[in-house]
Protein backbone atom coordinates (compact mmCIF):
# COMPACT_ATOMS: atom_id res chain seq x y z
CA UNK A 1 0.00 0.00 0.00
CA UNK A 2 1.36 3.42 -0.85
CA UNK A 3 0.46 6.62 1.02
CA UNK A 4 1.63 10.16 0.37
CA UNK A 5 2.15 12.87 2.94
CA UNK A 6 1.22 16.30 1.64
CA UNK A 7 3.10 19.54 2.13
CA UNK A 8 2.01 21.53 5.17
CA UNK A 9 1.81 24.70 3.12
CA UNK A 10 0.44 27.51 5.26
CA UNK A 11 0.10 25.40 8.42
CA UNK A 12 1.25 27.02 11.66
CA UNK A 13 4.87 26.36 12.75
CA UNK A 14 3.88 24.01 15.60
CA UNK A 15 2.06 21.71 13.09
CA UNK A 16 5.07 21.76 10.75
CA UNK A 17 7.34 20.65 13.61
CA UNK A 18 4.98 17.76 14.59
CA UNK A 19 4.39 16.58 11.01
CA UNK A 20 6.89 15.83 8.30
CA UNK A 21 5.73 18.38 5.78
CA UNK A 22 7.85 17.41 2.84
CA UNK A 23 6.20 15.41 0.09
CA UNK A 24 7.37 11.80 0.45
CA UNK A 25 6.01 8.36 -0.29
CA UNK A 26 5.67 5.84 2.51
CA UNK A 27 5.63 2.10 1.73
CA UNK A 28 3.66 -0.10 4.15
CA UNK A 29 2.90 -3.77 4.13
CA UNK A 30 -0.63 -4.83 4.95
CA UNK A 31 -0.72 -6.64 8.27
CA UNK A 32 -3.42 -9.15 9.41
CA UNK A 33 -2.17 -12.13 7.44
CA UNK A 34 -2.49 -10.45 4.06
CA UNK A 35 0.96 -11.47 2.84
CA UNK A 36 0.11 -15.17 2.22
CA UNK A 37 -3.70 -15.53 2.03
CA UNK A 38 -4.88 -19.02 1.08
CA UNK A 39 -7.89 -19.90 -1.04
CA UNK A 40 -8.74 -23.59 -1.28
CA UNK A 41 -11.60 -25.47 -2.79
CA UNK A 42 -13.83 -27.22 -2.73
CA UNK A 43 -14.73 -26.81 0.97
CA UNK A 44 -15.64 -30.50 1.09
CA UNK A 45 -14.80 -33.63 -0.88
CA UNK A 46 -17.38 -36.42 -1.21
CA UNK A 47 -15.77 -39.58 -2.57
CA UNK A 48 -19.04 -41.51 -2.69
CA UNK A 49 -19.12 -45.28 -2.31
CA UNK A 50 -15.86 -47.16 -2.90
CA UNK A 51 -15.42 -50.90 -2.53
CA UNK A 52 -13.02 -52.09 0.13
CA UNK A 53 -9.72 -52.89 -1.62
CA UNK A 54 -10.22 -50.12 -4.17
CA UNK A 55 -9.52 -46.40 -4.03
CA UNK A 56 -10.53 -43.17 -5.68
CA UNK A 57 -8.77 -39.83 -6.00
CA UNK A 58 -10.08 -36.29 -5.70
CA UNK A 59 -8.27 -32.94 -5.81
CA UNK A 60 -8.20 -29.79 -3.69
CA UNK A 61 -7.03 -26.61 -5.42
CA UNK A 62 -4.88 -24.37 -3.21
CA UNK A 63 -4.31 -20.79 -4.38
CA UNK A 64 -1.89 -18.32 -2.87
CA UNK A 65 -3.43 -14.85 -3.26
CA UNK A 66 -0.54 -13.25 -1.37
CA UNK A 67 2.82 -11.72 -2.15
CA UNK A 68 4.97 -14.24 -0.26
CA UNK A 69 5.38 -18.00 -0.62
CA UNK A 70 2.61 -20.00 1.07
CA UNK A 71 3.93 -23.02 2.98
CA UNK A 72 1.41 -25.87 3.34
CA UNK A 73 1.51 -28.97 5.54
CA UNK A 74 -1.35 -31.37 4.72
CA UNK A 75 -2.70 -34.05 7.05
CA UNK A 76 -5.86 -36.06 7.54
CA UNK A 77 -7.40 -37.10 10.86
CA UNK A 78 -8.81 -40.29 9.27
CA UNK A 79 -6.39 -42.90 7.88
CA UNK A 80 -8.67 -43.87 4.99
CA UNK A 81 -8.11 -40.41 3.44
CA UNK A 82 -4.49 -39.86 2.41
CA UNK A 83 -3.08 -36.61 0.98
CA UNK A 84 -0.48 -37.26 -1.75
CA UNK A 85 1.96 -34.79 -0.22
CA UNK A 86 2.53 -33.89 3.39
CA UNK A 87 4.24 -30.57 2.70
CA UNK A 88 4.76 -28.17 -0.19
CA UNK A 89 5.02 -24.49 -1.13
CA UNK A 90 2.74 -22.40 -3.35
CA UNK A 91 4.32 -19.35 -4.96
CA UNK A 92 2.50 -15.98 -4.93
CA UNK A 93 -0.48 -15.84 -7.32
CA UNK A 94 -0.05 -19.53 -8.15
CA UNK A 95 -2.37 -22.52 -7.67
CA UNK A 96 -1.39 -26.03 -6.68
CA UNK A 97 -3.46 -29.22 -6.78
CA UNK A 98 -3.33 -31.61 -3.84
CA UNK A 99 -4.51 -35.14 -4.56
CA UNK A 100 -6.36 -36.92 -1.76
CA UNK A 101 -6.95 -40.68 -2.01
CA UNK A 102 -9.85 -42.48 -0.32
CA UNK A 103 -9.21 -46.17 0.33
CA UNK A 104 -11.84 -47.45 2.75
CA UNK A 105 -10.82 -50.06 5.31
CA UNK A 106 -14.35 -50.77 6.59
CA UNK A 107 -17.93 -50.72 5.32
CA UNK A 108 -20.23 -47.80 6.00
CA UNK A 109 -19.91 -44.02 6.08
CA UNK A 110 -16.43 -42.64 6.77
CA UNK A 111 -15.78 -38.98 7.56
CA UNK A 112 -12.64 -37.01 8.19
CA UNK A 113 -10.95 -33.66 7.86
CA UNK A 114 -8.07 -32.61 5.64
CA UNK A 115 -6.15 -29.94 7.54
CA UNK A 116 -3.97 -27.55 5.58
CA UNK A 117 -1.61 -25.99 8.11
CA UNK A 118 -0.10 -22.87 6.56
CA UNK A 119 1.77 -19.66 7.24
CA UNK A 120 -1.44 -17.70 6.49
CA UNK A 121 -1.98 -15.85 9.76
CA UNK A 122 -5.77 -15.60 9.56
CA UNK A 123 -6.74 -18.97 8.04
CA UNK A 124 -4.67 -21.55 9.82
CA UNK A 125 -5.50 -24.35 9.64
CA UNK A 126 -7.67 -24.35 6.52
CA UNK A 127 -9.94 -27.42 6.83
CA UNK A 128 -11.65 -29.43 4.09
CA UNK A 129 -14.42 -31.88 5.09
CA UNK A 130 -13.94 -35.41 3.70
CA UNK A 131 -16.59 -38.11 3.31
CA UNK A 132 -16.99 -41.45 1.62
CA UNK A 133 -18.65 -44.81 2.02
CA UNK A 134 -16.83 -48.11 2.31
CA UNK A 135 -18.71 -50.70 0.25
CA UNK A 136 -18.50 -54.47 0.77
CA UNK A 137 -17.27 -56.09 -2.48
CA UNK A 138 -19.28 -59.27 -1.73
CA UNK A 139 -22.58 -57.35 -1.94
CA UNK A 140 -24.30 -55.77 -4.93
CA UNK A 141 -23.05 -52.28 -5.61
CA UNK A 142 -25.32 -50.11 -7.72
CA UNK A 143 -23.91 -47.31 -9.85
CA UNK A 144 -26.12 -44.73 -11.53
CA UNK A 145 -24.66 -42.60 -14.32
CA UNK A 146 -26.19 -39.32 -13.10
CA UNK A 147 -27.71 -37.92 -9.94
CA UNK A 148 -30.82 -36.37 -11.45
CA UNK A 149 -32.89 -36.23 -14.61
CA UNK A 150 -34.16 -32.82 -15.67
CA UNK A 151 -37.24 -32.64 -17.87
CA UNK A 152 -38.21 -29.43 -19.63
CA UNK A 153 -41.63 -29.98 -21.16
CA UNK A 154 -44.53 -27.89 -22.32
CA UNK A 155 -48.08 -29.17 -22.37
CA UNK A 156 -48.54 -32.24 -24.63
CA UNK A 157 -44.77 -32.69 -25.19
CA UNK A 158 -42.75 -35.80 -24.48
CA UNK A 159 -39.07 -36.21 -23.85
CA UNK A 160 -36.94 -39.31 -23.47
CA UNK A 161 -33.94 -39.35 -21.17
CA UNK A 162 -31.73 -42.32 -20.31
CA UNK A 163 -30.68 -43.49 -16.89
CA UNK A 164 -28.03 -46.22 -16.76
CA UNK A 165 -27.72 -48.58 -13.79
CA UNK A 166 -24.70 -50.83 -13.29
CA UNK A 167 -23.79 -53.45 -10.68
CA UNK A 168 -20.15 -53.08 -9.71
CA UNK A 169 -20.48 -55.46 -6.76
CA UNK A 170 -19.78 -59.13 -6.19
CA UNK A 171 -23.39 -60.37 -6.04
CA UNK A 172 -26.54 -60.12 -8.18
CA UNK A 173 -28.54 -56.94 -7.90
Amino acid sequence: MTAAKASCGAAPDWIRRVMSCSMKTVQRSVARGGRTPITAGPASLDFGPVQIGNNIERYVQIKNDGVETLTVIASSDEGDFVPASSGFDVLPNETSSLMVTFEPSATGPIEGTLSLITNDADENPFDVALSGVGADPANPFILIDQEELVFELDVDETQTLSLVFANDGGAAL
